[in-house]
């Protein structure tokens, strides 16, 4: 009887070293998978760093002011900004405005872009031409300086950027408001999907017409940070016969996606910061 009951002792005991190798196998199995996907993530991740980096300007050089971190395509470089205004000793602006030849000279009409904050122009080729001969623009305008304006001149409205843009637009474009019926606007989630990056709203358009006496998509995009008073114009104007237009616009797109713009209203007080890629 008690040998017996020693064989069914040992058989409970085999069971249950049985019981713990399946459940430890099991588990490993499970923390390989984690493991795995992990790792594929990550490879992931880099090979899309890897293909922005090589896309834009390294991180070292992105464009860093008004709120507003920006990493334009390779291909782009920054046009100047004009000198401040000449003030008295209590800072009050004297003299004239000085001349800003970032301002876009290629359309049909005159057209000054209100907020104009940073500008950018690359020469790409067109046409099958080996040699870059098309200028192409990148333009950011904002109302970040308007709401510094606006505390020594409380006329100045800086919430009313995207009609002065539209205003400004209006002859040669025949830009309208999102708002008006039948304006063209679209509502897009910059990136979209799964992404590495913060996803952006943005209200955009793309307009057909000439620059440098050539025919050109103008796209345009509208950004409100989520509450806040910031907002944020973007328009690229790019060349009809671009070479490897596809490429151009993956460049373009990486831009959005990395670009990021800070939430926060400045005051002559502080600025306003940004987080970085």
């Amino acid at each position: 009887m008690q040998h017996k009951f020693y064989r069914f002792s040992a058989r409970i005991a085999c069971l249950q070293l049985s019981l713990v190798a399946f459940v430890v196998l099991t588990v490993s199995g499970c923390g390989i998978q984690t493991y795995e996907s992990r790792l594929g993530e990550t490879v992931k991740y880099f090979e899309f760093r890897e293909k922005v980096d090589s896309a834009l300007v390294p991180e070292a050089n992105k464009w860093n002011e008004f709120g507003i971190q920006f990493r334009p395509p390779q291909e782009f470089q920054m046009m100047p900004a004009p000198p401040p205004r000449e003030t008295d000793d209590d800072g009050n602006p004297i003299g004239p405005v000085p001349r800003d030849d970032r301002q876009p000279n290629f359309f049909r009409t005159r057209v000054v872009l209100p907020g104009l904050l940073g500008g950018w122009r690359g020469v790409l080729p067109v046409d099958g031409n080996p040699n870059p001969n098309a200028p192409c623009y990148i333009y950011i305008m904002g109302n970040y300086q308007l709401w510094l304006d606006n505390e020594k001149d409380n006329s100045i409205d800086p919430m009313a950027i995207f009609q002065d843009f539209v205003d400004a637009t209006a002859t040669e474009l025949g830009a309208r408001m999102p708002e008006a019926d039948d304006s063209g606007w679209q509502d897009v989630r910059i990136p979209p999907g799964i992404s590495y990056m913060v996803k952006k709203n943005f209200q955009t358009i793309t307009y057909q017409g000439r620059a440098n006496g050539r025919d050109a998509e103008i796209r345009v995009l509208f950004h409100e940070p989520p509450e806040s008073d910031i907002r944020v114009i973007v328009m690229f104007v790019v060349p009809a016969g671009l070479d490897r237009p596809g490429k151009l616009d993956e460049a373009l797109d990486y831009a959005l996606q990395t670009m990021v713009i800070s939430p926060n209203k400045p005051t002559n007080r502080g600025g306003a910061s940004a987080g970085g890629f």
